[in-house]
């Protein structure tokens, strides 16, 4: 089998995460419609539901997969289901826009953690686009993020989104030694069904006091996306990327959330979007595309 190209990696990077900035709205969305608990279990089971099937191991793959069962129930529950929980909770609180403003977090952990834990190193344009997109995040957010206050509602809410997006910075970091041992579908089926399974008593006790919630056709379309789209296509595009890239590169693709969930946030939604915010888009993007120039030089280097 031939060596994926090195483009079609970082194509397969960048859509995954454009995806992944598109979820914020469509989250916002749907908790319209349900309780946080009952739509981690629907977007978890439909994900499970689609990926299972494709990811269930031959007879010879069964004990490199049991040995890796207490990673996977590690990122499970800590890199998913927390995750979530923290995401989903917040964002009750709090816009889409500013969910995925806050999402830069994540990328900002995950390199210096890479940085740590990888020792990966990146060049001076890594180094400078990380700068620009970091700037162009900070204009992203003047128009949101000025309203921060102890006494309003949405400042805890946004405290929870960050715990979400430190969350799942551990979910790259757990996952790591598992990239290249197992294939990308397994890892992110069974680490999504420990997922799925952890849930369940917060999603009783949501229905037990809610009910079962109304969903409407733009709802059920909106679970399909973030079930099948965000979980399944999302998360094997993410570990395919992470058994074939730095952790610290791949963190640079982060960066596309604040402006895919910002724009959709003000087009769909109709949320402020302030105009120095597109700016600060542009911004992003420069700081992406250097970044992964730094990656392209330092394979063809080697």
């Amino acid at each position: 089998m031939s060596k994926p190209s090195k483009w079609f990696v970082i194509a397969v990077l960048v859509g995954g995460n454009i995806i992944w900035g598109a979820s914020y709205s469509v989250g916002k969305f749907l908790l319209g419609q349900m309780g946080p608990f009952t739509l981690m279990f629907l977007r978890f089971i439909i994900a499970v539901a689609v990926m299972l099937p494709f990811a269930w191991p031959k007879k010879d793959e069964w004990p490199a997969l049991r040995a890796a069962f207490p990673r996977l129930a590690a990122v499970g529950g800590i890199g998913i289901t927390l995750v979530y929980i923290f995401q989903y909770v917040g964002m009750n609180y709090t816009t889409s826009s500013v969910a995925a403003i806050l999402s830069i977090t994540e990328p900002v952990a995950l390199m210096i953690s890479a940085r740590i834990l990888f020792k990966e190193h990146m060049g001076k344009f890594g180094i400078l686009g990380t700068i620009i997109a970091l700037v162009g995040v900070v204009l992203l957010s003047v128009g949101d993020l000025r309203q921060f206050s102890l006494t309003r509602s949405d400042f805890w809410g946004n405290i929870f989104l960050v715990l979400s997006m430190l969350g799942s910075c551990g979910y790259t970091l757990l996952n790591k030694p598992l990239a290249g041992k197992l294939p990308a579908f397994q890892i992110t089926a069974w680490s999504q069904l420990f997922a799925t399974i952890l849930v369940v008593p917060f999603t009783a006790w949501e229905v037990s006091v809610q009910g079962w919630p109304v969903i409407n056709l733009p709802g059920w379309a909106g679970l399909l996306f973030v079930g099948v789209g965000c979980m399944a296509l999302g998360y094997v595009a993410w570990n395919y990327c992470l058994a074939r890239m730095p952790a610290g590169v791949m963190a640079a693709a982060m960066f596309l959330h604040p402006v895919v969930g910002v724009i959709l946030g003000y087009l769909w939604l109709g949320e402020v979007l302030a105009p120095m915010a597109w700016v600060g888009g542009l911004l992003v993007l420069s700081g992406v595309a250097l970044t992964f120039r730094s990656k392209i030089q330092a394979v063809e280097s080697a």
